[in-house]
């Protein structure tokens, strides 16, 4: 771990007066201290490859701490085959698939968000999610935190109407460090309630989130987001 954290080192470029970092000395310190990026590190010193540097090419804050992270790590395989290291650090994240069962009839909605996505050049419709920070604590608050921001404190969630489904797996690995922790939320609530937060506007002041409620045969054909597909297989199977 501490060879690992040694080959650490800012992107630079060179003017005339030597080389000049284009990562500054908090974000790198801040990217160091970091649970997430510490996490990433202990896995990869476990790998059985040859690491010669990992430079950091940018670095994204929130507050004091780390958001996310990109950098290149300069690896081989033993044989001295060339790696692919291009990797945005993130840190884990949590997926709540969530089920709510009207109280008089027993009818079941599956809760999606719709929001845009930059990344893919759309608005998609998703399960609530959020990452998991440095400070965020225990996984299940993460969740139910998210669950309250995203679709709203009309839930009431208690983390005894959490299930854990998966533990933890790899999002994009070809890019991401990032493990996704599946939940499956159930919920009985008088249908009024329920029906009060079908097309909700929810999120915090930089979301645009739209709640959406749709039956279990409508599920996989509205959701545009693999781990929500994953989420829904895993709980059905």
């Amino acid at each position: 771990m501490k060879n690992i954290l040694s080959k650490v080192v800012p992107d630079t470029i060179d003017v005339n007066s030597g080389l000049i970092s284009l990562v500054k000395q908090n974000e790198m310190e801040a990217l160091k201290n970091s649970e997430k990026f510490l996490n990433w590190a202990k896995k990869i010193s476990r790998m059985d490859i040859v690491i010669k540097e990992i430079t950091v090419l940018k670095v994204h804050m929130f507050g004091s701490q780390l958001g996310f992270a990109h950098i290149n790590v300069d690896a081989t395989t033993n044989d001295g085959k060339f790696i692919p290291g291009i990797t945005f650090i993130r840190g884990d994240s949590v997926f709540m698939l969530s089920i709510l069962e009207e109280e008089e009839t027993g009818i079941e909605w599956y809760v999606l968000t719709y929001q845009p996505r930059i990344a893919v050049g759309s608005y998609i419709f998703e399960i609530p999610a959020g990452m998991i920070d440095d400070d965020s604590g225990e996984v299940s608050s993460v969740a139910l935190k998210e669950l309250i921001e995203e679709v709203g404190s009309e839930l009431q969630p208690m983390k005894s109407d959490l299930k854990l489904l998966d533990s933890g797996t790899a999002t994009t690995p070809g890019a991401l460090d990032e493990t996704g922790k599946i939940f499956v939320f159930k919920k009985v609530l008088p249908a009024k309630t329920i029906a009060s937060i079908n097309n909700k506007r929810s999120g915090l002041d930089d979301e645009d989130i739209t709640v959406k409620l749709v039956k279990k045969e409508d599920f996989l054909s509205t959701v545009q987001s693999m781990p929500a597909k994953v989420a829904f297989l895993l709980y059905h199977q």
